[in-house]
């Protein structure tokens, strides 16, 4: 009860009612050892939420600690901007393997709904850096998810409260989610009436985690995608919650048989150690910023 009252006291959580926050009997958590989390009476938890899908190793992986005390010893941060990182490069080149994007660039940032404003702006900045003006909007799926900046939320199917934001949310072409089967034949329609004006498509590739885990076959991502890429349509993959494992391949991409044009991936990338994430551009999207 001390606990929950200093919290209470001076911390603001996300998508908690703080009304309530004490009588929710919530877990403060001290420490953690493997797939449990132990609060600070000693009580040990099986962390199912794997602290939000980001813990996808386990807490106090050896390695994991090694490394990032390896790095301490060497430096915390140095800026990217006109500058480069060791570390930085390291990383992004084994990524580069790993990813299903053709000769990929990494640009990073601090979470997921971070990574998908990048890919909106490069999106976005793609088509105008080549003399576009028409390509300003953005198809996404009901149910959606993305994450709860602007962009962001104007890119999600609502919920959460996002409702209040709608004089700030810009509007999408909107389709069908994955539970319902027919969602591809909607979101392909709409990309073959409206492609001169889409910048891009964004989906999460398989699976819709936030809508309650709606399963899709590769199939129909597979499709929406060809549709796109004989209009000329960017793909944005939102591969933050799907990535790094969570579906059975490293990425939910590779299952689809797609290749995108920019690809959102965080939490699983530092298997929850650090809020990073990345946008992840193809070549010929990096590219079109190129200039004197």
């Amino acid at each position: 009860d001390e606990w929950v009252a200093r919290d209470a006291a001076v911390v603001w959580h996300g998508f908690t009612q703080m009304a309530a926050y004490a009588d929710n009997q919530p877990v403060v958590v001290d420490h953690a050892e493997g797939r449990e989390v132990v609060d600070v009476d000693g009580r040990r938890y099986l962390d199912a939420i794997s602290s939000l899908w980001v813990t996808t190793l386990g807490h106090r992986v050896p390695e994991l600690d090694d490394a990032l005390r390896a790095q301490i010893d060497r430096v915390a941060h140095t800026t990217l901007l006109g500058n480069g990182n060791r570390t930085t490069i390291e990383l992004a080149e084994a990524l580069a393997t790993r990813v299903p994007v053709d000769e990929p660039h990494f640009l990073f940032a601090s979470d997921g709904a971070a990574a998908v404003e990048q890919a909106l702006k490069i999106a976005f900045q793609y088509w105008t850096n080549q003399g576009v003006t028409s390509r300003t909007r953005y198809l996404a799926l009901g149910g959606a998810y993305h994450g709860d900046t602007i962009g962001a939320i104007s890119l999600g199917a609502g919920g959460f409260g996002t409702d209040v934001f709608d004089p700030l949310r810009f509007a999408v072409h909107r389709t069908l989610g994955y539970d319902r089967a027919d969602w591809a034949d909607e979101a392909v329609a709409l990309v073959e009436a409206h492609g001169d004006e889409l910048a891009a498509v964004v989906v999460e590739p398989l699976v819709q985690g936030a809508a309650g885990i709606e399963v899709t076959d590769p199939g129909s991502v597979r499709r929406l995608v060809d549709a796109c890429q004989a209009r000329g349509v960017l793909v944005i993959a939102d591969e933050v919650a799907t990535g790094f494992g969570r579906t059975g391949t490293l990425f939910a991409s590779e299952q689809c048989g797609i290749r995108p044009d920019l690809m959102c991936i965080g939490k699983g990338l530092t298997g929850g150690y650090l809020a990073m994430a990345a946008t992840v551009a193809a070549g010929p999207v990096h590219d079109a910023f190129l200039g004197p």
